[in-house]
This record gives C-alpha cells, structure tokens and sequence, in this order.
C-alpha cells in the first residue's frame, strides 16, 4: 500500500493534475520527463528530452527480484564515456513518479523502483547515442559466489578496512529466509 503525503493526495483528487517522472541515476544525473525543468527536494532534474523509453512497473506482495530499464536518447558524449570509464555498477537508482498542479510539485515524489545499476549499453547510430540502464534490486545478486557487490574486494574499494563481507560467502547456506 502507499501511503500519499496530503498535498498529492489533495493534488490528486483535484480537477486538474499532471504528473511527471523523475529518474535519479548514477553519476549525479537527474532527469525527467515533464516539458520544464523541476526541482524537488534539492536535486533539479533536468527536461532535456533524454528520457525516452520506460519499463513497466510492477508491484505485488511476494519476494522476488525485479528489474527496471529506462533509455536514455541522444546522451551526451561526456556522459557516455563516464558510464564507460566509471564503474556505476552497483550505485543507487531511482525512478519516482510527481504530482503537479499548475506546475508545481506537490507533496513527496512517489517511489516507483528503487534499486541498483546493474547493466547499461550504449545503442550508437550516425545520428544518435542511446543509453540503455538496467536496475535490479540490491538482492539481485544475493546468491553468486563470484561478482557480486556483497563481496569483501568490491567492499575494501569503497570501505577499505572494513571485515563486514569478510566471510560472508562462507554462510550462504545458513541463510533461510529469502529463498
């Protein structure tokens, strides 16, 4: 169930609403599909006409892990080559839908996927650069021995020094719940 705050639920039951999505992606990039430019909280997230394509969303009650892909069209170079030469993998990525009225953003954006960068692709023609981004769920690689984000050499690389991970493949199967 989700829970509106009052000003979308009010914005929502009104005769004239609007929506929006708002995409908060790796890399510090924040787009989103309405016509202008829209700051909430403190992130702008910018109406460029990047936003082209979107997966369906789906939701229900079971534990499962579910993925989210989003294209982005005509992305510039520099962002390209930071998804090439950066490894994202594994960095927060949200997908929030707005309510608006007259333009205004109204209550807390409503959060449709939240999850990871798993995969991303670059589709080039001569005409245009397409970046194609797969989100999972940060369980999503839970069960692999190898290559997975929760292991203790992807861990030293952002929290050198820290044993969290240290021996966390050695009780897999202890784990009961989430199978």
């Amino acid at each position: 169930m989700i829970t509106l705050h009052t000003d979308t639920d009010t914005a929502i039951n009104g005769d004239s609403f609007e929506f929006a999505y708002i995409c908060d992606l790796p890399g510090g990039l924040y787009y989103t599909n309405h016509a202008t430019d829209l700051t909430v909280g403190s992130n702008t997230y910018l109406s460029n006409g990047l936003l082209m394509k979107f997966s369906n969303v789906s939701k229900d009650h079971s534990m499962k892990v579910g993925s989210y892909s989003l294209t982005l069209s005509n992305v510039a170079t520099a962002i390209a080559n930071g998804y090439m030469s950066t490894s994202y993998r594994g960095h927060d990525a949200n997908i929030s839908l707005v309510l608006m009225e007259n333009g205004v953003v109204q209550g807390n954006p409503i959060i449709l996927y939240k999850g990871t960068l798993d995969t991303w692709g670059i589709q080039e023609t001569k005409t245009s650069s397409d970046l194609e981004l797969k989100i999972t769920s940060h369980w999503a690689s839970y069960n692999q021995n190898a290559g997975r984000y929760t292991n203790d050499s992807s861990h030293q690389q952002t929290y050198s020094g820290d044993d969290f991970f240290k021996y966390a493949h050695t009780d897999l199967a202890n784990i009961g719940w989430g199978k």
